[in-house]
């Protein structure tokens, strides 16, 4: 059973910024990228490294500028996300500029299919 202490120290998701432009003349969207995962989780590092690959590819093919999110849900500040993904974790969430619900890939990442929905405009 997880405990939550409230002693424990709360630190803030980490965020790394991405700024990725368009060699066309249309300006890029914004894409929210949260990923939330928990330690020891074979998953989760397999769905990360696949995340670090997209971000990190110094030829990418990615359109669209990128917010990049990880929140570890066995933190406190992060019990709402576990309540909602304890048992489902690799979950990434990746919701553009214009749309009101986030797309979901839980379990296992598809790399071309997560490009293909970065770089879909709304």
């Amino acid at each position: 059973m997880l405990a939550f202490s409230s002693s424990a120290k709360r630190a803030a998701p980490r965020i790394f910024p991405v700024r990725l432009f368009s060699t066309t003349t249309s300006l890029a969207e914004k894409v929210k990228l949260d990923f939330f995962s928990k330690e020891d989780c074979g998953l989760c590092v397999n769905a990360k490294t696949i995340l670090d690959k997209i971000i990190q590819d110094k030829d990418s093919s990615l359109k669209n500028e990128i917010e990049y999110k990880v929140y570890d849900i066995t933190k406190p500040e992060n019990k709402e996300w576990w309540d909602s993904y304890c048992f489902d974790v690799p979950v990434l969430h990746i919701t553009h500029e214009k749309s009101t619900k986030p797309v979901k890939f839980m379990h296992r990442l598809d790399q071309k299919k997560v490009i293909d929905e970065i770089n879909r405009t709304i």
